[in-house]
């Protein structure tokens, strides 16, 4: 028998590190098919739901980290979040670390305002080591990491959601204040270490 997530909440399997508001039934209902059964999983799936219960709740903005192995779900629970937040904004919630710095390549360093003002913002593999298709720009270009840190710092305040497949201490390894300002106290952070490759384990149809 499935196992839906809403009956994992009420059986108290999902314990947030944050304090809980209610959450938001049309978010809930979008991710009953999230349920891993894994404590790192469900950890990441009730801190999107108390970050969302927070945001209706007016609560103090904070940010939220997933951070870890590939292939768990990351993305596809930043992406459900953003869906979720489109209609409380009318900014784009949902970029990727590729699309920023593909923009800003192109000369549209605009684009870096709007995302330090927004109220809501998800940023998808901050850290993904892409070369980029229309310019040829590396995601490591110096001038494009202290844009983003600057990104970052200007967030503070404001609600955000960041995923990569570094661990916290990789991120240290890549750029030492990007990573510190992932440690604010305001913040959370999920750790994936041992969840499973769901992606690799399952047969995707196309």
């Amino acid at each position: 028998m499935t196992t839906s997530l809403s009956q994992v909440l009420a059986s108290g399997i999902l314990e947030p590190k944050t304090t809980v508001n209610a959450p938001p039934p049309d978010l809930l209902a979008s991710l009953s098919s999230y349920v891993r059964h894994h404590p790192e999983s469900d950890l990441a799936a009730s801190e999107i739901l108390a970050l969302a219960g927070a945001i209706v709740a007016k609560d103090e903005p904070r940010w939220l980290s997933l951070l870890g192995k590939s292939g768990v779900g990351k993305t596809w629970l930043s992406r459900t979040f953003a869906r979720w937040a489109k209609p409380r904004q009318p900014q784009q919630v949902f970029w990727t670390w590729a699309r920023i710095c593909d923009r800003c390549s192109q000369g549209d360093w605009g684009i870096l305002e709007q995302l330090r003002t927004q109220r809501i913002l998800v940023l998808d593999d901050i850290f993904r080591p892409y070369d980029f298709p229309l310019t040829g720009a590396s995601a490591f270009d110096r001038k494009t990491f202290r844009a983003i840190g600057t990104l970052l710092n200007e967030r503070v305040g404001k609600w955000t959601l960041i995923t990569d497949n570094n661990l916290p201490h990789e991120i240290a390894a890549i750029d030492t204040p990007i990573a510190s300002r992932l440690r604010r106290e305001e913040s959370v952070v999920v750790r994936f270490l041992s969840a499973p490759d769901y992606c690799a384990s399952q047969a995707i149809e196309p």
